[in-house]
């Protein structure tokens, strides 16, 4: 057969347009299918993060039949230095599985350099303190450039927000200096949060800072705290923030570093008052799964939580761990599952 020499083997502009279009519409589809199922594979590795970390809890408790404080430790045969008392819980369990070695509850020296029996905190260089264990870390979280070892988790200490670090009775499953037994927890284990998430990226995101010297006002009316931060949940440029962020040293247990409260919802403001460590203040939790946050319960079992959980009366003065035993959350569901002696026994599918 005989082709015309006019004869064209490609396509016409008209046709270059359709398939340019029909490949943009196939990516509009797509990207946002494999986003979501990266985020869906981030989100299954945080909670299986979690709950290692939830039943590291549950293997000492079975060991010492109770479980750890959520800062500081006690020792049988010697007195401990006061920089032990910013010490996380993380520390405590860590430190039963084997997981480091225990070197530092005594001199140590490496490459040279002599550090001291229980070194402070800060002491970036110390080669435990620096050490970075992924199981801490939520993969959705991606700034690892501390000069510490990160977590994404936290201990929770419930709906209380005032003598954080000076508690006369424990109201969530953990507390400063203090620890519960199980049989302690009457509103049940696997209605009661350990471990909850914190951190995040971005340039001053409510998830990776915390403020520092704030007025006593927000005690006094929690639902004032979204003053401090903008539409895009980062925090206004007259915001005092620490140097410090939140998970940004594992082994830092204090408030604005390594606690969560349930008071404010999840991916709120953390913020203290009066002063820039160790005083009291709201600490939440982290959004940082697409409108939830991850929570492993004191029965080891795990759960994501919508950020858009109840959490009942925020213009309610927050409360003291001094106060509460045995008294039903002001803060709704969310309160509720952070008490462990509130008797509320909420009913959600939480």
């Amino acid at each position: 057969m005989n082709r015309s020499s006019n004869s064209r083997f490609g396509f016409t502009f008209l046709e270059l347009l359709i398939v340019i279009a029909i490949i943009g519409f196939l990516v509009a589809i797509l990207v946002p299918a494999v986003n979501e199922v990266r985020e869906a594979a981030r989100r299954t590795q945080c909670l299986n993060n979690i709950r290692q970390q939830a039943l590291a809890i549950l293997n000492y408790e079975s060991a010492h039949q109770r479980f750890p404080s959520a800062t500081g430790f006690a020792s049988a045969t010697k007195e401990l230095p006061s920089t032990t008392d910013d010490y996380s819980g993380f520390l405590s369990f860590l430190m039963f599985t084997g997981r480091y070695p225990q070197t530092y509850d005594r001199e140590f020296v490496h490459e040279g350099q002599r550090f001291p029996a229980y070194p402070d905190v800060d002491t970036a260089d110390y080669p435990m303190w620096s050490e970075q264990s992924l199981g801490l870390i939520c993969p959705s979280v991606a700034d690892t450039d501390s000069k510490f070892g990160i977590t994404s988790y936290a201990f929770s200490i419930g709906d209380v927000a005032k003598n954080v670090h000076d508690p006369a009775t424990i109201r969530g499953a953990f507390a400063v200096g203090k620890s519960l037994t199980t049989d302690e927890i009457t509103d049940g284990s696997s209605m009661t949060i350990a471990l909850a998430e914190i951190g995040g990226d971005g340039f001053r995101s409510a998830g990776r800072h915390f403020a520092i010297n704030q007025p006593g006002r927000f005690l006094s009316n929690p639902s004032l705290t979204s003053e401090l931060v903008d539409r895009s949940n980062r925090y206004l440029a007259d915001v005092k923030l620490s140097e410090k962020v939140r998970g940004g040293n594992w082994v830092e247990g204090t408030g604005g570093p390594g606690l969560v409260n349930t008071i404010l919802p999840p991916g709120s403001p953390s913020l203290l008052v009066g002063g820039q460590a160790k005083v009291d203040g709201f600490f939440s939790a982290s959004e940082n799964h697409s409108g939830s946050t991850v929570v492993a319960m004191c029965d080891g079992s795990t759960h994501c939580i919508d950020i858009n959980i109840d959490v009942g009366d925020q213009n309610h003065p927050a409360n003291s761990a001094v106060e509460l035993i045995g008294l039903e959350s002001h803060y709704g569901v969310w309160g509720a599952l952070g008490s462990s002696n509130g008797d509320e026994n909420p009913e959600t599918d939480f």
